[in-house]
C-alpha cells in the first residue's frame, strides 16, 4: 500500500493485489492493484473505479504501482508517474480526471522539474546536469496538439517560473555527519533551475539519532526528520560484562520529528521500539502542517504534528 495526500482531506490509496514475480525479466505477471480516497473528516473511503481501471491495463503501469500523485489547483485532474520500464528511464508520466477518463501521457525528460500550471496545462522544465535550464515544456492534459515549448531566455519561461517560485517556495536540504552527530542543512533556492544560492540553516538532528530522511515543506513552514536511534543503557552494559546473562544489547528505535524550517521547535511526535530494520512508510506531512501520516505493516496512521506550539 502506499498513499499520497491531495489535500487536507483527500487521501489517495494505491493499494497492490498482484506484483510481478520476477523484478528486471520480461516473464513476469502484470502489476495490479487499485485506488480509494479516504476522508478524514468524513472516516469514509470511496473505491476509485475509474481510475483502478484504468492504472491496471497492461500497458500503464505493469512493473509497479504508479505514484508521486498531484491534484490539479481545482481538483479536476491527476498526474502520476507510470512504473514503465527496467533501467533509468523507467517511469512515464500520465495525466486523466478523477474518474480515469480522458488520459494521455509523454515521455519525462531526465532532471526535469514539474508542476501543475491550471487544471488544463502542465509544466515541465527540463535541465542538463549541472542543473542549468533546457527548455520548459507545457503540456496540455487533454490533447497533445496544444503542447507548447519555450526557450530558456524566453519572456514566457521567466513569467511562469517565477509565478510557480512565488507560489511554492523552495528549500533544498542535505545531511553532514560530524563525528557520532548529523546537521541538517537547509539551503535557499532562488529559482526552480538555479543552483542553491544560500545556505540559510543548519540544524542538529537529535542527539543519538541517524538520519534514515528527512522532508522539507517550507510552505507549511515544517521539517520532518525520520530517524534511527540507538541508545545504551551504561549501567545494564557494564552489569552485563560481570554477569553476561543480564541483557546489555541497545535498544534501537525508529522515530519521527518536526521542525520549524528553522530548526526551532523541535520535537518528537512519535517512535516505534525494537525494530531492526525501517519499518515507518510513506511518511507525508498532511498539507496544512497540522498532522503527520505513515503506513505501519500495513495500516495507515495520522498523528498530530503541532509543531507551531511547540
Amino acid at each position: 500500500m502506499s498513499t499520497q495526500w491531495l489535500s487536507p482531506d483527500k487521501l489517495l490509496i494505491i493499494t497492490t493485489d498482484n506484483f510481478p514475480k520476477t523484478a528486471g525479466t520480461s516473464d513476469v505477471d502484470d502489476w495490479h492493484g487499485h485506488a480509494d480516497l479516504y476522508s478524514p473528516t468524513m472516516n469514509q473511503t470511496t473505491r476509485l473505479t475509474g481510475l483502478s481501471k484504468l492504472i491496471t491495463k497492461p500497458d500503464i503501469s505493469p512493473l509497479g504501482p504508479p505514484h508521486n500523485f498531484e491534484l490539479s489547483p481545482n481538483a479536476t485532474r491527476l498526474h502520476w508517474q507510470n512504473f514503465r520500464h527496467w533501467g533509468r528511464l523507467r517511469y512515464v508520466p500520465g495525466t486523466a480526471t478523477m474518474d480515469g477518463s480522458q488520459y494521455r501521457e509523454w515521455e519525462m525528460e531526465l532532471g526535469s522539474l514539474n508542476f501543475w500550471l491550471d487544471d488544463r496545462h502542465y509544466a515541465e522544465a527540463s535541465v542538463d546536469s549541472e542543473g542549468s535550464l533546457l527548455q520548459l515544456n507545457i503540456h496540455d492534459a487533454a490533447n497533445g496538439k496544444f503542447d507548447r515549448h519555450f526557450r530558456p531566455t524566453s519572456p514566457q519561461t521567466k513569467r511562469i517560473l517565477e509565478t510557480f517560485q512565488k507560489s511554492r517556495p523552495s528549500l533544498e536540504t542535505w545531511v553532514v555527519a560530524n563525528g557520532t552527530d548529523y546537521v541538517l542543512t537547509v539551503g535557499k533556492i532562488e529559482t526552480p533551475y538555479e543552483p542553491i544560492s544560500d545556505v540559510v540553516h543548519k540544524v542538529k538532528y537529535p542527539s543519538g539519532s541517524e538520519p534514515i530522511e528527512q522532508i522539507s515543506l517550507p510552505a507549511s513552514d515544517a521539517i520532518i526528520y525520520h530517524v534511527r536511534t540507538t541508545r545504551r543503557a551504561k549501567l545494564l552494559e557494564m552489569l552485563h560484562h560481570i554477569i553476561p546473562a543480564i541483557p546489555g544489547k541497545p535498544e534501537v528505535s525508529e522515530g519521527l520529528w518536526v521542525s520549524h524550517t528553522d530548526g526551532t521547535g523541535m520535537h518528537q511526535v512519535g517512535l516505534v521500539r525494537g525494530e531492526a530494520t525501517t519499518c515507518l512508510e510513506d511518511v507525508e506531512l498532511v498539507p496544512g502542517g497540522k498532522h503527520l501520516s505513515f503506513v505501519y505493516h500495513g495500516t495507515l496512521y495520522v498523528i498530530a504534528a503541532d509543531s507551531a506550539k511547540r
